[in-house]
């Protein structure tokens, strides 16, 4: 249990890595609404004109962001190989303040 964990490094470390797939969680989700708000569109209008996202750029943000969680956490768990850690600024500072 991290709750009982006394290596802060390792502690920092599992938080960083779970706050990396929450973000990118977050960013999959913005995605999928852009999706549902252009199918509600054709829902509303489809009989005028059909309404798609332009270009697929949902599919292509979903992609990205599963490509960049998978690059992060690979390189997170190649630096805990020797005890390292990445500098990410925006986590380090959130994770310091409430740690």
């Amino acid at each position: 249990m991290l709750l009982y964990e006394d290596n802060e490094w390792l502690k920092k470390s599992a938080i960083k890595m779970i706050s990396v797939i929450i973000v990118s969680g977050m960013f999959l989700v913005f995605f999928d609404t852009i999706d549902d708000v252009f199918s509600i569109l054709d829902i509303a209008f489809g009989w005028i004109i059909d309404i798609d996202v332009p270009f697929e750029l949902d599919r292509i943000g979903s992609y990205v962001v599963y490509a960049a969680e998978k690059l992060l956490l690979l390189s997170f768990g190649l630096k805990a190989l020797s005890m390292g850690t990445i500098k990410a600024k925006f986590f380090d500072r959130i994770i310091n303040n409430h740690m």
